[in-house]
């Protein structure tokens, strides 16, 4: 029995009592419940090990922390992420902790700060410069400001991992009389779509529009023919040529009128002759047959207006010739004129007469 100071065995019982009072902790038989002022049963304990021991595959935790500590130390296990890529667009080089040689199987990420404008390479810890490869065996040559690139080592070169898209580069496209597919793949920003200087509304047909060039040519081509030097006795108003005959059945041709497409034309040509005793005969040719022909009287100039059906690739020539060679007959305008789109050419002639 304690023979001491009863008042101080008092207080220290006090005391041990509030302690103890400190020390009280739930008892919680749950992995969910959490909080820093409970404890786990030992039936949680035990269900707490099987977890691990089934995520450990029977290996204890000192195993497991080996394993851990040399899959980071192994380089070609994962891939190095690396911050700060220095040297230049071309030629890339970095520093990471660790690496003393390149293993075929290292990775690494990195970003790119600029474009490239060459085939690109990697020097990890100053151990020189290796070429970056595309998954084909290419250089990689188009870096991206801003990109983030995976590569992988393998016996002399780095290859680009995760190219999700064919490497197309530059791509031109040659316009067609069909649409022209866009190769499906990473352009290099290099290709275009050919243009062409003759892409201009004049070497257009009127009214069809080519690439947003709406065509101002029409479906008729009216020329004067250059006259056969020959042909002695006449001049033309185009030029100063004299011609040979000085027969009435020489005809002359003054108008030759090329058709582009289908439809009716219609025809005007205005004549006369310098005495209306002396004639002047006025023949069409389609195709380089006889059509028809008229003949003008007049020392007045006369319209004759035509309609003809046509087609593609018709040519028509006007030939005139006067009645007697010691008087003239005169050719001085034609006109032609679709009828369903009035598109009309015209071209002003001149005066066929003898030179004395």
């Amino acid at each position: 029995m304690y023979s001491g100071n009863q008042a101080s065995y008092h207080n220290l019982s006090e005391n041990m009592k509030q302690k103890l009072e400190g020390l009280k902790t739930s008892i919680v038989n749950d992995l969910t419940t959490g909080g820093s002022d409970k404890a786990l049963s030992a039936e949680s304990g035990k269900e707490l090990k099987s977890l691990v021991d089934e995520k450990a595959d029977g290996k204890d935790l000192e195993s497991l922390q080996t394993e851990i500590t040399k899959h980071l130390a192994d380089n070609t296990s994962h891939t190095e992420w690396i911050e700060t890529v220095g040297g230049t667009a071309n030629a890339l080089t970095a520093t990471i902790a660790g690496i003393t040689s390149y293993k075929n199987g290292l990775g690494v990420s990195f970003p790119v700060k600029s474009n490239s404008t060459a085939a690109m390479s990697l020097n990890i810890n100053g151990l020189g410069a290796i070429p970056i490869k595309k998954a084909n065996g290419t250089a990689f040559s188009n870096g991206i400001a801003n990109g983030v690139y995976t590569v992988r080592y393998r016996d002399g070169a780095f290859y680009l991992q995760g190219e999700s898209e064919v490497e197309i580069g530059k791509q031109i496209i040659i316009p067609g009389t069909t649409n022209k597919a866009i190769l499906k793949g990473v352009h290099d920003g290099t290709g275009y779509v050919e243009g062409s200087p003759n892409l201009v509304p004049s070497n257009i047909k009127s009214g069809v529009n080519i690439f947003g060039v709406v065509g101002t040519a029409l479906d008729i081509q009216l020329t004067a023919p250059a006259l056969n030097a020959s042909d002695q006795g006449y001049k033309s108003w185009t030029d100063n040529y004299t011609y040979k005959r000085l027969g009435t059945t020489n005809m002359t041709p003054v108008y030759k009128i090329k058709i582009g497409a289908s439809g009716t034309i219609r025809v005007t040509i205005q004549t006369r002759v310098e005495i209306p005793e002396y004639y002047g005969t006025i023949r069409i040719l389609k195709n380089g047959a006889y059509y028809t022909e008229w003949y003008s009287y007049s020392t007045n100039f006369d319209l004759k207006q035509l309609l003809i059906d046509v087609k593609p690739g018709d040519i028509f020539e006007v030939l005139i010739m006067t009645g007697h060679y010691n008087w003239y007959v005169e050719a001085s305008y034609c006109n032609v004129v679709y009828q369903d789109n009035f598109n009309s050419v015209e071209l002003v002639g001149g005066t066929f007469k003898p030179i004395n």
